[in-house]
């Protein structure tokens, strides 16, 4: 899924980002197949993120990559159903140029 995504997503501005947090989650993912990464493999994932990240903002970027590249696979026909990811709680929400926390 991650070799797709790399192929389509090229042109990204940050796809040296990209390619550290999919280094980051192959270190714990790279055995599980697309359809095993549920609720329960996300809250571990997200487990991890937490302590090894430690800020909110940082955790949320690498699960809404998580999520892209899931997105991505699942409308590629890779996968049955991209799992639910939220965002961490305590990360500062963007809205018009302001920093706002999120409630």
């Amino acid at each position: 899924a991650t070799a797709q995504w790399f192929g389509d997503k090229a042109h990204k501005k940050d796809i040296k980002g990209d390619q550290t947090r999919c280094a980051w989650f192959d270190q714990y993912l790279k055995d599980e197949p697309l359809n095993n990464i549920d609720k329960n493999v996300v809250a571990k994932v997200r487990t991890l993120l937490t302590r090894e990240k430690n800020t909110p903002g940082t955790v949320n970027k690498y699960l809404a990559f998580l999520r892209a590249v899931l997105i991505h696979a699942y409308e590629a026909g890779l996968c049955d159903l991209p799992p639910p990811l939220g965002a961490v709680r305590g990360g500062v929400l963007r809205l018009g140029g302001e920093a706002r926390d999120e409630m």
